[in-house]
């Protein structure tokens, strides 16, 4: 028999038995929990310190190897003696500073942008063999940051679009080696290209201004 005061109690009392609820047919799916969703009240977390430590030590890794990259290209501009190309984009460049401009590499069909940059360098440097090869490093610097810069206008988070970037900017050595001899126009092709791809993707993802067309269409024409 059963008392007022044990009926009470009893009601209090959560139930603990698994109960079988019927569902219709034609009952809607219900979705399922998600990582920092409430699902019945219940907080359903993200995941542990596995993806934040992973996440550290991409960072790290991204750090380093955009370090390295500056000592890499700075010893090899340093060390590495000037060859003859290089040195007919300088008589260029200086040709240039003093009012004679031309389109093309002195003797050959093809050329462009560089040069002019390169008598900017060696102004702005004093000349030497450091301001003239200085030029296509910091292109090579340039096309490293296009590189993230697609990634992150593809989607990707800024962890791996930096990534990326100093993929570029550290490997593989022999790109590294020709990113610090001036030959009058592979770095600036290289850049203007990379520049073209980004407006390409901003476009095709709905996020192209006036700016992108503007800067497709430079690129284009300069590269």
């Amino acid at each position: 028999m059963t008392t007022a005061g044990q009926g009470r109690d009893a009601t209090l009392e959560p139930s603990t038995e698994a109960h079988a609820v019927e569902v219709p047919e034609d009952a809607p799916a219900q979705p399922a929990a998600t990582p920092g969703s409430v699902s019945d009240g219940v907080l359903v977390r993200r995941g542990g310190i596995g993806p934040r430590l992973s996440a550290i030590a991409l960072g790290v890794v991204v750090a380093a190897g955009a370090l390295y990259g500056v000592l890499l290209h700075v010893w090899l501009l340093v060390h590495l003696p000037i060859w003859g190309d290089e040195a007919i984009v300088g008589l260029m460049a200086q040709s240039i500073d003093n009012g004679h401009f031309s389109a093309f590499y002195w003797g050959q069909h093809y050329g462009g942008l560089e040069p002019y940059l390169v008598a900017a360098a060696l102004k702005i440097g004093g000349g030497g063999e450091p301001a003239l090869n200085a030029t296509p490093a910091v292109l090579a610097a340039l096309a490293a940051v296009l590189v993230a810069g697609i990634g992150l206008a593809g989607g990707r988070d800024r962890l791996t679009a930096a990534a990326a970037g100093t993929a570029v900017w550290v490997w593989p050595y022999v790109v590294v080696w020709q990113s610090v001899r001036e030959g009058g126009f592979r770095e600036a092709t290289l850049c203007c290209g990379l520049a073209a791809i980004l407006c390409c993707v901003r476009v095709s993802r709905d996020r192209a201004g006036p700016w992108t067309f503007l800067l497709l269409g430079v690129a284009l024409g300069l590269g």
